[in-house]
């Protein structure tokens, strides 16, 4: 049985008693929970990736990533991510793959990330969430930003190759 040690209103982090067969000592482990999570891969018509920079207090700096976030209360995946993108981008889809779901940090976290393909996109409103720049990524930009290990794109090109590994030759070759 766990107990709940700190909590915050995105988060909480949980003692879990351990177990002999983990052979992990006698030391309790301490797991994250919260809520799932959604991670878009949007790609306009010209073919390229609509990213978002923002600051992030953890890494203590800016980071380049797709537009992701929580599943809200009883909120679909689908319906986080159709919200989560217009919010951050101002797009919209008309094209919605499902591309599976996976831990992200299963050492330590209990939440999924949902991941999407976002297709036929419109831009609705040229205003992003407040913190938030849009950038369009085409192949030369993104192999720049890999090379200056610019704004941890490990996330990012774990969800783009699981995008094209899942799609083919419908997603362009953006490595």
């Amino acid at each position: 049985m766990s107990t709940r040690v700190f909590e915050t209103p995105w988060f909480a982090i949980e003692a879990v008693p351990s177990r002999p067969e983990w052979h992990m000592g006698t030391a309790p482990f301490y797991r994250i929970t919260g809520p799932d999570h959604i991670l878009a891969v949007p790609l306009t018509a010209d073919g390229r990736l609509v990213m978002v920079r923002q600051f992030r207090p953890a890494r203590g700096r800016f980071t380049l990533e797709f537009p992701a976030g929580a599943v809200d209360g009883d909120e679909t995946p689908e319906a986080a991510v159709r919200r989560e993108l217009e919010e951050e981008t101002g797009y919209v889809a008309a094209e919605w793959i499902s591309l599976g779901s996976s831990g992200l940090a299963n050492h330590r976290e209990t939440q999924t990330c949902h991941l999407f393909f976002a297709g036929s996109l419109t831009l609705r409103r040229s205003s992003p969430e407040p913190g938030v720049e849009i950038v369009l990524i085409g192949p030369d930009d993104l192999r720049r930003h890999i090379r200056a290990a610019d704004g941890d794109m490990m996330a990012p090109l774990g969800a783009l190759f699981i995008a094209k590994s899942i799609l083919g030759s419908r997603l362009p070759d953006l490595l």
